[in-house]
Order: C-alpha cells, then sequence, then structure tokens
C-alpha cells in the first residue's frame, strides 16, 4: 500500500543546482516501483536559507521540499542513502496529511523582517473585514429586531453586581467552612 510523504531536504549551500539536482534524482530513483513508476508529486526548491543555528560548521543550506508516493519499507534504504551523503546536512520524512506548502518570503535584514511581520496580519484581515462586513448586515438588521431584550440585559447584570457583592461580603468573614454544619449538627446531639 502506498502513503504520501513529505520530504525536506537540507542540502550544503556550496553546491549548484545541477549537482543538487542529481542528487535529487538519485534519491528519487529509490522510490520508484511498479505501482508507482512517477513517485514525486510535487517538489520545490526554496533555494538558500540562513540556518537557525550552525550545522557541520555552516550557517547556510539549500532547502527543498518534496511531496512523493511510496510504500513504507522503500524508506529505508532512502534514509540510508541520505544519512552516507556527506552533502545533505538534514533530512525529515514525515506523512504528508494536508496541502503542499507555501514557500515563504525570503528575510532580507533585521529591519525589513519586523516590518514584513507587521504588514502580514494588516493585509490578511482585509478579506477578512469585508468578509464580516457581508454577513454584518443580516446580523444588524437580526439585533435591531432584538433590541428591547437588549436594554433589559444590563438591569440583570447590575442585579448580578448586588449577588455578587452579597458574595464578597461572605467571603470577607473567612474562608467558608462545608464542614460547619455537620459540627453543629453533631453537637445538637
Amino acid at each position: 500500500m502506498t502513503r504520501k510523504y513529505e520530504l525536506v531536504y537540507i542540502f550544503d549551500s556550496a553546491l549548484e543546482e545541477t549537482q543538487i539536482n542529481e542528487r535529487l534524482e538519485r534519491f528519487h530513483s529509490l522510490l520508484t516501483s511498479p505501482e508507482t513508476p512517477e513517485p514525486v508529486t510535487l517538489a520545490n526548491h526554496w533555494g538558500k536559507r540562513s540556518l537557525a543555528y550552525a550545522i557541520q560548521g555552516k550557517s547556510v543550506g539549500y532547502y527543498v521540499v518534496v511531496q512523493f508516493n511510496a510504500q513504507p519499507d522503500m524508506l529505508g534504504e532512502l534514509e540510508r542513502q541520505l544519512k552516507l551523503d556527506e552533502s545533505v546536512l538534514r533530512y525529515l520524512i514525515v506523512l504528508n496529511e494536508g496541502p503542499a506548502p507555501v514557500v515563504p518570503a525570503p528575510r532580507d535584514g533585521p529591519g525589513e523582517k519586523g516590518a514584513a511581520t507587521r504588514e502580514g496580519p494588516a493585509d490578511k484581515s482585509a478579506p477578512a473585514e469585508e468578509a464580516a462586513a457581508d454577513k454584518s448586515a443580516p446580523a444588524e438588521e437580526a439585533a435591531a429586531d432584538k433590541s428591547a431584550p437588549a436594554e433589559e440585559a444590563p438591569a440583570d447584570t447590575s442585579a448580578s453586581d448586588d449577588d455578587a457583592a452579597g458574595v464578597s461580603a461572605a467571603t470577607d468573614e473567612g474562608p467558608a467552612d462545608t464542614s460547619a454544619p455537620a459540627e453543629k449538627a453533631e453537637d445538637d446531639q
């Protein structure tokens, strides 16, 4: 039974793209079988990116994300070859449970990093605000019909405020002891 997997490679950034493609072809040839003659369904070259920490003394790696179909027993040989290849700094194979990943935008500098994150949510919220505006018209009509009960709600909350004040007065006397009624019952006997 074939399963869908996702594989992230981090290659040495000193390699040329042609060398990386040759290695990818070699690794992907290990996944071919009669059931899956073309195992790779998607390959995204993310390019050179800085690493979070140095790996084998290198601070930059070339990222490639691949989605493929294979039988689970074929992964053993693939992992063995990945471990033997010195140009592969890291790799990660996981079951693919969702859509293809989106290529993240490269970060240029520390000053621009903050600006990009500030603009990101604003751009995403604009369509959400438009969708909310479209849905708000029926909601406003419904709110107008229910305006009378909405005015009564504050009166109800003021009553609960009085109750809360009574509760706070009771708590000022000390902690409530649930065993006190039981002790009084024993004293009365």
